[in-house]
C-alpha cells in the first residue's frame, strides 16, 4: 500500500504522507478523496526536491476544545510543524483539505505570484484570463468559447513569475460548478480582460495602471484569517501583484454579449 501522494502544483512538489493506521476507513477515505479531486496533478514520477510535506495521522481520541459561552466545539484540523511542514487529522474532508492546500500554496508563491479569482482559456498556446466581480461573465465567456478553445479554468487561476515571463496554471481546486476538466500545464500568459457586458462587441486596452492594481487585488484570494498569516500574506500579494502589474502590460477591457461569432470574432483578431 502506497502511503505517499505527490501533487505537483504551479510547479511545486507537495508530498502527502498518508502514514498507516489502525482505522482503515480513515487512510481509505482520504486518499481516495485526494485521488478523486486532484488526480491530474499527481506526479508518479521520481521527484527529487519536496517544498512542502503534509503528514496525515490518525488520533483514536481527537483533540477539542468546547467554548461554554457560545456553546461551540472545535475538532483538530492541522499543526504547523515548521516553514514547509504541517500534521494533519485524518478526520478532514475534502473542504478542510482543500483549505490547506490553497494556503500552502499562497505560501509557496511568496511574493512571485498570486491565486486569481477567474476563468482562462488557451488561445494560441496562451493564456487568455477573463475577470470580475460575480455575475460579470467569467463563466459565461468561456462557455461561448469552450467548443473552439481549450478551457483552463472556470474560478481560479494561479499566476506566477517564471524568468522574464509570467506563466498561467490551472488550479487544482475545486470548481463552484465543476464542470471543467482539469489540465495541469503551464502556460505563457497572454492577455487578462477585465469583462464588461454590453450591446457592443469590442477590446480596448487598458493603461490606467491604478485602476488594474485595484481590481486584480479585488480578485485575489486570501485565507486563512489569523492576524500575523493575513498580514505576511497581504504583503506578499500586494507585492507580487505591484510588481506584476509594472512588468506585464497586456491589460483590456472587453465588451460582449452571448452572440458567439462576435465574441470568436474579436478573438481571432487578437
Amino acid at each position: 500500500m502506497n502511503n505517499i501522494i505527490i501533487l505537483t502544483i504551479a510547479g511545486f512538489h507537495i508530498k502527502i504522507n498518508l502514514q498507516k493506521v489502525s482505522w482503515i476507513f480513515a487512510y481509505n477515505y482520504i486518499k481516495e478523496t485526494i485521488i478523486k479531486y486532484y488526480s491530474p496533478f499527481i506526479t508518479y514520477k521520481r521527484v527529487t526536491h519536496i517544498d512542502y510535506e503534509i503528514v496525515f495521522y490518525f488520533n483514536p481520541k481527537p483533540d477539542t476544545l468546547f467554548f461554554v459561552k457560545s456553546k461551540s466545539k472545535y475538532i483538530f484540523f492541522y499543526k504547523q510543524i515548521n516553514d514547509n511542514k504541517l500534521l494533519c487529522s485524518h478526520r478532514i474532508g475534502p473542504i478542510q483539505f482543500e483549505l490547506i492546500l490553497r494556503n500552502i500554496i499562497q505560501k509557496l508563491l511568496k511574493d512571485k505570484g498570486f491565486i486569481l479569482h477567474s476563468s482562462a482559456l488557451e488561445i494560441n498556446d496562451q493564456a487568455y484570463v477573463f475577470v470580475g466581480p460575480a455575475g460579470s461573465g467569467k463563466s459565461t465567456i468561456i462557455n461561448l468559447m469552450r467548443h473552439k478553445y481549450q478551457t483552463m479554468a472556470d474560478d481560479t487561476s494561479i499566476i506566477i513569475k517564471n524568468g522574464k515571463q509570467y506563466v498561467m496554471y490551472a488550479s487544482p481546486f475545486i470548481e463552484p460548478k465543476n464542470s471543467i476538466t482539469k489540465i495541469n500545464k503551464q502556460l505563457k500568459l497572454g492577455k487578462i480582460f477585465f469583462l464588461r457586458k454590453s450591446k457592443e462587441y469590442k477590446i480596448e486596452q487598458i493603461n490606467d495602471i491604478g485602476y488594474i492594481s485595484k481590481r486584480l487585488m479585488n480578485q485575489t484570494f486570501i485565507f486563512f484569517k489569523s492576524v500575523n498569516l493575513t498580514k505576511n500574506l497581504l504583503s506578499n500579494q500586494k507585492n507580487a501583484v505591484v510588481e506584476f502589474v509594472s512588468q506585464f502590460h497586456h491589460f483590456y477591457f472587453l465588451y460582449f454579449n452571448r452572440d458567439v461569432k462576435k465574441i470568436l470574432q474579436l478573438m481571432e483578431f487578437q
